[in-house]
């Protein structure tokens, strides 16, 4: 026996990929030009265009004086030390974040394979310095709710305003961490890959932790996936973070399989039960599902 959720499709859209944004940048685009990002969110409190305004000459000049050490890092990114790296934080938050990300993209898609994987490098140290404090204390707060209330532990709308404090980053924490997450999710979406393994070059393990942390209250009941997405992305706003679902290259199996299924179960569909045979499960319960006609998630 077996139970699948079936319902009249994809509760929302996936994001979409439109295409490698290293393809804009090396197409010429400089200062007078617009990137566009399939989608840049970073709640109420912070950036949120999917556009980005040109910069004048001026800004450009600012912000090459402001970032070429940046990069200048990059090919020393494993080996930098805490401080060097929270220098780099706090540069990347001096200007407006997507001015600074399209730069360093920029900046990428010319510059040689070792410096560019050194950025990335980087970056994701910057996202891990920036959420470590915080995913901590959540960690923390998490484990005592369910010591105290295993019951409410599991309700998501509960547990998130019980960590709201803990994760809520201030505005130029939310800044780099927003650049950060912007370099390192298109360059996961440009890379080709060959091989699986290579995924975990783009991974970010803070947000593994922090998306694995709430795992449970989120899918503790099917029958509220999409009212649990929801109340995630509003969580995302409060906090400060960029939409962490709408870059799942930068998680790991485990996690994104949390956001795969808030997604594909609508609101208020029951489960169905099929019997299968071990060796044609798909067959079974595509010949007792075919009349519905709709997506099936086993």
């Amino acid at each position: 026996f077996g139970s699948s959720h079936f319902g009249s499709g994809l509760n929302q859209a996936l994001p979409v990929d439109l295409g490698s944004p290293f393809q804009y940048a090396s197409a010429g685009l400089h200062a007078h030009k617009v990137l566009v990002w399939p989608e840049i969110s970073m709640g109420s409190r912070c950036f949120k265009s999917g556009r980005v305004a040109p910069a004048n000459d001026d800004d450009d000049d600012d912000l090459q004086a402001q970032l070429q050490p940046v990069v200048q890092l990059a090919g020393k990114a494993v080996g930098l030390s805490e401080k060097k790296v929270s220098g780099v934080t706090q540069a990347l938050c001096r200007a407006d974040p997507g001015d600074v990300s399209n730069w360093l993209l920029t900046w990428m898609a010319t510059a040689p394979a070792k410096p560019r994987a050194g950025l990335v490098v980087l970056m994701r140290r910057v996202i891990s310095q920036t959420m470590c404090a915080h995913t901590s204390a959540a960690e923390v707060l998490v484990a005592r709710q369910e010591a105290e209330n295993a019951a409410e532990a599991s309700i998501f709308e509960h547990i998130a305003n019980v960590c709201k404090p803990a994760l809520r980053l201030d505005t130029e924490e939310s800044q780099a961490l927003f650049v950060a997450v912007s370099v390192v999710d298109a360059a996961a979406r440009s890379a080709s890959f060959g091989f699986e393994e290579k995924l975990e070059r783009f991974a970010v393990p803070e947000y593994d932790k922090l998306v694995l942390l709430f795992r449970h209250a989120l899918l503790a009941d099917v029958n509220q996936s999409s009212s649990n997405l929801l109340l995630w992305h509003e969580f995302e706003d409060a906090c400060g973070l960029p939409r962490i679902d709408a870059r799942l290259s930068l998680l790991s199996c485990s996690a994104k399989a949390v956001f795969l299924r808030l997604r594909m179960i609508p609101d208020g569909v029951p489960p169905a039960e099929v019997v299968v045979r071990r060796e044609h499960v798909l067959l079974d319960v595509s010949e007792q599902l075919l009349p519905l006609n709709r997506t099936c998630l086993l």
